[in-house]
């Protein structure tokens, strides 16, 4: 994939993701007016904090986003491609948002559909960190075009292949899937390899600055996974805060390698 292909890929999406998420914003506004909906739901108080952590995640992701468009559209670093699509899933949370519209409509057997939404989102987002971290290790392909493409793939086979149980909706607004929290363990696994190949480059390299980004990748990851999981305010804090702190710390050590070069 030529810069420019990969210019208009990230720029297409990023214009997906904010119709999506302005038509979300406005069917929630309906619903909480009663245009459209024949019954709300009693939200409870943890369900309302994730609304809030679902929108801090919505608007760092979309942040970061423009920013990586703006900054980085001459770079050729493909790790910094595949973070800016880490950045444009976290704008899909915004489907957790979805839940309490669905719920609150004519139409509430769509929840599993937007639930699997939130899944594709969350594995998108894996996989991105992953594939950033395979290129920054030295992988030799070169069809990261082909990588993208796979990994949009792989995540929607599993987001609506795995079983969801939707008997009961947890406060933070996403259902449980997989068998007795598979998924998430494997994702945390994937999560767990995304820093190591950060830190084998460094090693590799024998560049210490390139161990500072894995600590900013490791502080994305774990970050991303407090907004996404938990509906506690300190929790959700903690995670916002470490997703500024990675998210500057890694656009500062790669703006400064795109100036250099």
């Amino acid at each position: 994939m030529t810069l420019a292909g990969r210019n208009t890929t990230i720029r297409t999406v990023l214009f997906l993701c904010i119709g999506v998420n302005i038509g979300v914003a406005y069917a929630l506004f309906r619903t909480f007016r009663g245009a459209d909906a024949t019954t709300l739901i009693d939200l409870r108080f943890l369900q309302l904090v994730a609304i809030g952590g679902t929108t801090v995640s919505v608007l760092l992701g979309a942040l970061f986003a423009i920013l990586y468009v703006r900054l980085f559209r001459r770079s050729p670093s493909i790790p910094v491609f595949f973070l800016t699509f880490f950045f444009l899933s976290m704008m899909l949370d915004v489907s957790k948002v979805g839940q309490v519209v669905v719920l609150s409509s004519r139409w509430p057997h769509l929840s599993p559909v937007v639930a699997r939404g939130s899944i594709f989102g969350h594995i998108v987002g894996v996989f991105s960190l992953f594939a950033a971290g395979l290129y920054s290790g030295g992988i030799r392909m070169q069809r990261h075009g082909t990588v993208l493409f796979i990994g949009f793939l792989i995540a929607f086979s599993l987001s609506w292949l795995i079983p969801v149980d939707t008997s009961y909706l947890p406060d933070h607004l996403v259902y449980p899937a997989g068998v007795r929290a598979s998924l998430e363990v494997a994702l945390i696994g994937i999560l767990v390899l995304a820093v190591v190949n950060f830190v084998q480059a460094a090693v590799s390299n024998e560049n210490p600055r390139l161990l500072v980004t894995a600590g900013a990748v490791a502080a994305l990851a774990v970050g991303r996974e407090l907004l996404f999981y938990y509906a506690d305010p300190l929790w959700i804090i903690v995670g916002g805060a470490l997703v500024i702190i990675g998210s500057s710390v890694f656009t500062g050590q790669h703006y400064r390698d795109y100036l250099v070069s």
